[in-house]
């Protein structure tokens, strides 16, 4: 089980293994002058350090694997190292391009080698689906793009890309992956264990997991993507049955250990159940992503104002006294008060898996999600209140960070929408404070919001740019961010309409624009909210977005 560890490759055993089979692979090499030097180096980043899909891929067999032919049956598909690639190459400092003749942007000069890689593995998957060959691999490039594009602040081909990838890991069986043994002993007798993919059936655990963390990369991305647009997600609940990877050899092997494993996701304790030899970081990640898919899912199918669901019944019912709601509300609390010690202390843990700031963050953001559309400027209104204590806790942790000297851009980028979160429920109770004539900890509020806008800008891609330009102008407008029907306004905020539901969701001004942020529209004008002065990281040199406007965040 050594690939299950965070950082399993050292750079040498990397070289020794991979320089002849790279620069033999013709599908791969995009010229003859692309050095063995920086495809190792890209590489060595990957295996090396934590980001968002760490664990995802085996990096035994797939070191293993690099050094057969490249007409060899088992050598990686050229869609898959591409997608590595570009995933390594956002996020790399210019200068490990340095000293390379550019093989990028042969076709536009604002293609950067990221860019160029991504659309080599777009390639590559599109030809393989339509063969058929390997699949699952495919699967685990689709993922790794979905968060290069999301990296890239291009949200609708992360969608779009997270719905492929859910879509290829159904038919391979990823999301009903069964370890039992071939016979299941059930209350009626023995049943045959039924094929339920494409993929051979195996009962070998690194096999397992490789699949299983594969899927839950998908899931992952797709609740991230849906966050953040306010769409819908692309795989329901009801159609997983998989239960989340085991960091040990040890499965479940009959139908009562997996109902009451703290890994089947529709366990009853399976929020609040986290043994530490099967619950670790990677885990409480995932269950913290299925949180927030329920919250979001939640939201699409509820009623007025929450949600977008037409009743054709009237109801006087209020919606936070349903039971539907009192039970995801009470399941973010209890999965908050069960995050072992040892995974709160986020200056002990940052280091170790970019993914641990999340653990703390996405139940306070599933939170703020779930209450911020109920808020109201009256006094004592509990959503305000929640959603304020649930900002004020992800503020707490980057005040944190921002004193210690941890590099900010190593977080998990969906950080950024956690951050963003915050930033638009401090900004509304500073406006319903300023409406009725108290400015008191308006110089306060304005002071933490600025710091998450810098944490934003020190993320260092598109992502966080365009995230913190739309904090920003939200910042410079404050009374957009009040809820429906505050005295003395003259906007109203609707986070199901325009650009403020999501930091940079819907819609974003493009860079060098001056522009006017409004509830249902961002408007190029004359006016205010300049945004001139943010500019997308990256180079033409190298990795990111050096296109010199704003990351494709909608056409």
């Amino acid at each position: 089980m050594a690939h299950r560890s965070a950082f399993p490759c050292p750079r040498q055993q990397i070289c020794r293994h991979v320089s002849s089979a790279w620069l033999n692979a013709e599908a791969l090499t995009p010229t003859a002058n692309q050095t063995n030097f920086l495809l190792l180096s890209l590489a060595s980043r990957y295996f090396s350090r934590s980001h968002a899909c760490t664990g995802m891929l085996n990096h035994i067999k797939f070191i293993e694997s690099l050094q057969l032919a490249p007409t060899h049956p088992s050598f990686p598909h050229p869609s898959l190292i591409h997608a590595l690639m570009a995933h390594v190459a956002l996020h790399v400092p210019p200068d490990i391009f340095s000293g390379e003749e550019r093989y990028w942007g042969k076709h536009s000069h604002l293609e950067s080698a990221a860019d160029y890689h991504a659309s080599r593995a777009k390639l590559g998957i599109d030809e393989a689906v339509a063969t058929g060959v390997k699949i699952l691999q495919q699967a685990q490039a689709t993922i790794l793009l979905c968060f290069y594009s999301y990296s890239s602040g291009r949200f609708l081909e992360a969608w779009m890309y997270t719905a492929l990838a859910t879509r290829i890991c159904s038919p391979l069986g990823l999301n009903r992956i069964r370890p039992l043994p071939a016979m299941l002993e059930t209350d009626d007798g023995p049943r045959t264990r039924i094929k339920s993919g494409l993929l051979r059936e195996t009962d070998d655990s690194d096999e397992l997991y490789e699949r299983t963390v594969t899927f839950w990369m998908a899931y992952c991305a797709d609740r991230f993507a849906c966050a953040s647009t306010g769409w819908a997600t692309s795989l329901d609940d009801d159609d997983i049955s998989s239960l989340l990877p085991s960091p040990g050899p040890a499965l479940p092997s009959t139908s009562e250990e997996i109902l009451a494993s703290p890994l089947f996701p529709k366990n009853p304790s399976f929020f609040v159940s986290h043994p530490p030899h099967l619950v670790q970081v990677l885990q409480l990640y995932i269950k913290a992503n299925i949180l927030l898919g329920r919250v979001c899912n939640y939201r699409h199918r509820a009623p007025a104002p929450l949600g977008t669901k037409i009743v054709l019944e009237s109801s006087n019912q209020e919606i936070r006294n349903s039971p539907s709601f009192k039970r995801i509300d009470s399941d973010i609390e209890a999965f908050q008060l069960s995050i072992p010690r040892e995974y709160k202390d986020i200056l002990e843990i940052a280091n170790s898996d970019s993914r641990l700031c999340l653990i703390s963050a996405l139940p306070y953001t599933s939170l703020i999600l779930l209450h911020e559309q109920l808020c109201t400027s009256e006094e004592g209104d509990v959503s305000m209140a929640k959603c304020l204590k649930a900002a004020r806790g992800i503020l707490k942790a980057i005040y944190t960070l921002w004193s210690s000297s941890f590099d900010i851009g190593l977080l998990a980028p969906f950080i950024n929408f956690s951050w963003s979160c915050a930033g638009r429920t401090l900004i509304r109770h500073m406006a319903m404070k300023e409406a009725k004539g108290d400015f008191s900890e308006s110089t306060q509020v304005r002071a933490d919001v600025g710091l998450l806008i810098a944490a934003m800008t020190a993320f260092k891609t598109p992502l966080g740019d365009s995230t913190a330009a739309v904090l920003q102008a939200l910042l410079e407008h404050p009374e957009d961010a009040l809820p429906e029907g505050t005295t003395g306004t003259h906007q109203s905020f609707n986070p199901d309409r325009g650009s403020l539901y999501q930091a940079g969701s819907h819609m974003l001004p493009k860079w060098g624009t001056t522009t006017t942020m409004t509830a249902n529209s961002a408007e190029s004008t004359s006016g205010t909210a300049t945004l001139t002065a943010l500019t997308p990281s990256g180079s033409s040199s190298g990795g990111g977005n050096a296109s010199g406007e704003s990351p494709n965040l909608w056409p």
